[in-house]
């Protein structure tokens, strides 16, 4: 069994947990999530994880497994945090990161390997079994009227680590299969090695008539980088569970925003059209009074009459540039809304009645909240 030294809880605070009615059984799962993760920064493991699993029993929402994996991760119980893991994996679907979903891959890798393998013998019955089987295959030997040197040899390849992948003169072989012993022709024979965390490794072991040979891949297999093989890291428990970069704005939100100033814009070129309509009859107006008065004023009024039109003719190109650039925003937050919309659809299609916030407008809050 693993020793987990000094783990060390990162909380990640996105956000305190909102209140909920005093008859609301998911305000009771929040006040034990909160009361989780203070226990865990806390360093208390034993009690956060009671806290985690309770919240979980009221409102099962995968997020909290990844909390659950990883108290126990700091509890050093390595099998119940990869069941917790595989879960929060399972559950959470596509709704965690593409980050998060691969450092808790690696993990529970990293947990796999820790485990000792039941199905493959120790170092003792290794020892034990290959005298066993070179005692045999004399006996056998000495007891047929054939040569020794026409009897097949035997290979019998055994790892204490689990996840080992085999390939022997390029065939696949179940590692189970290998560690009791497989009938080979003696000869130069082709292995293969690999382990999850270890460089893959290929040489040539020599298979004698009539004998046993045994090859430990813990002596074969090297680490993926020098030195001592480096310890799993403390468990980092989260608020949420879903990992990943910060937070980015949704589609949905950009849609709302372009709509929201496609409107403004609009109204601004209905305001500036209208004031323009208003300026351009004062236009005509003077256009009609331009001889009144003699010369010295009709020049006044001409030049005034010019500023104006120019202004109008301004104020006509600022109303249309206003109602295109609206026209095209609106456009814009349309086709994010719609194309949001449609994805929601599928996502809860595929997501179909595993749970209870997929199917309830209670439960869409809830998630919310989560």
């Amino acid at each position: 069994m693993l020793r987990w030294t000094a783990p060390v809880a990162a909380l990640v605070a996105l956000g305190a947990p909102r209140a909920g009615r005093a008859d609301d059984p998911r305000s009771d799962a929040r006040a034990h999530y909160a009361k989780g993760l203070e226990l865990a920064g806390q360093h208390g493991y034993e009690g956060a994880l009671r806290e985690f699993e309770a919240a979980y029993a009221i409102s099962p929402e995968f997020a909290v497994l990844y909390n659950i994996g990883q108290a126990h991760v700091a509890l050093g119980r390595a099998r119940e945090a990869i069941d917790a893991l595989t879960r929060y994996l399972r559950d959470g679907g596509d709704r965690i990161s593409p980050e998060r979903r691969v450092q808790v891959e690696r993990q529970i890798a990293r947990l796999s390997a820790s485990l000792p393998n039941p199905a493959l013998p120790s170092q003792a019955e290794v020892e034990r079994a290959t005298a066993a089987a070179a005692g045999e295959a004399i006996a056998a030997a000495s007891e047929n009227a054939r040569p020794l040197a026409d009897r097949p040899g035997t290979l019998a390849v055994r790892c204490a680590e689990s996840g080992l992948k085999l390939t022997l003169d390029g065939k696949h072989v179940d590692p189970t299969v290998s560690a009791r012993g497989l009938a080979l022709p003696a000869g130069p024979h082709r292995l293969a090695l690999a382990l999850p965390g270890r460089r893959p490794t290929e040489q040539t072991v020599a298979v004698s008539d009539g004998t046993a040979t045994v090859v430990l891949c813990e002596n074969l297999v090297p680490p993926l980088a020098a030195g001592p093989t480096p310890a799993l890291g403390p468990p980092v428990f989260s608020d949420l569970g879903t990992g990943g970069p910060p937070p980015t704005i949704q589609a949905r939100t950009v849609a709302y925003l372009l709509g929201g100033i496609g409107l403004a814009l609009g109204g601004a070129a209905i305001g500036v059209y209208v004031w323009n309509r208003g300026l351009a009859a004062s236009t005509r107006t003077e256009y009609a009074h331009l001889d009144e008065g003699g010369p010295p004023t009709s020049y006044d009024r001409a030049v005034q009459y010019n500023q104006d039109v120019d202004e109008v003719h301004r104020n006509s190109e600022l109303t249309i540039g206003l109602a295109v650039t609206s026209v095209g925003l609106l456009a814009g937050s349309v086709y994010l809304w719609l194309r949001e919309h449609r994805r929601g659809e599928r996502a809860r299609a595929g997501a179909g009645a595993r749970s209870w916030a997929a199917v309830t407008p209670a439960g869409a809050v809830w998630g919310g909240v989560w």
